[in-house]
């Protein structure tokens, strides 16, 4: 889905017809835009929803230098997820594991992430001359917020676009007095979607595993098999 349908699926649920949705630059336009942006970000800062879409790879600006040990983030940056490499000059890599900041005493060859809006990443060893890394590219696995929407032609960056339509007709409801009736109802609807939502996430994950059927046979016990055979 496109930002213009969902302005379209957004002026159906909040005032009844898919006709006359705001354009973009207008005042209401401006206020749609801002709601259903912040609805995304909310969806994405939702740290009980790892969202797999949110998922990247990404490769830090700058190069790793000697005795710079921390290293400044993107805006977009939300978690990391599963490790941190350096893509050394050589073409091979280093592993580091993720620890947290308290504990960057008890690591060695590990690396923590501090920081808010921009966070850093920071190495738990001194990075000295001659260290194989230096010269090298940082690599983050980790969750990073979408890219702000600001064209008709973008495309909705969010599991299901149908829970962005209720969560932002339910807000501008709310904000107005001719609809206000209707928030509560567009809410509902919005929570059920998030809710069925974050559960399709979780399917196949190790907190919620894909099921496997299987057959086997039980190892009867020594007892069991003297009173079957007696």
């Amino acid at each position: 889905m496109i930002l213009s349908t969902l302005f379209r699926h957004i002026n159906s649920a909040y005032r009844g017809t898919d006709d006359d949705a705001p354009i973009l630059g207008s005042v209401d336009g401006i206020d749609w835009l801002d709601v259903t942006n912040r609805k995304i970000s909310e969806y994405a800062r939702d740290g009980k929803a790892l969202r797999s879409t949110l998922f990247q790879t990404v490769s830090i600006a700058q190069v790793v230098t000697a005795g710079d040990q921390t290293y400044t983030m993107g805006t977009s940056f939300l978690l990391p997820a599963s490790s941190v490499k350096v893509l050394k000059t050589d073409g091979t890599y280093a592993d580091y594991t993720i620890c947290e900041p308290q504990e960057r005493g008890q690591y060695r060859g590990a690396v923590y992430f501090t920081g808010s809006d921009q966070q850093t990443l920071t190495f738990t060893d001194p990075l000295l001359a001659g260290d194989s890394i230096i010269g090298g590219t940082i690599q983050v696995d980790g969750y990073f917020l979408p890219a702000e929407l600001t064209l008709l032609t973008d495309t909705i960056p969010v599991d299901d676009p149908y829970w962005l339509v209720y969560a932002t007709a339910s807000e501008l409801a709310g904000n107005d007095l001719t609809y206000e009736s209707k928030a509560a109802d567009l809410q509902a609807k919005a929570n059920n979607l998030y809710s069925m939502m974050s559960a399709n996430n979780r399917r196949g994950t190790h907190n919620n595993p894909r099921t496997v059927r299987t057959k086997v046979d039980l190892i009867r016990s020594a007892e069991t098999e003297r009173n079957r055979n007696s």
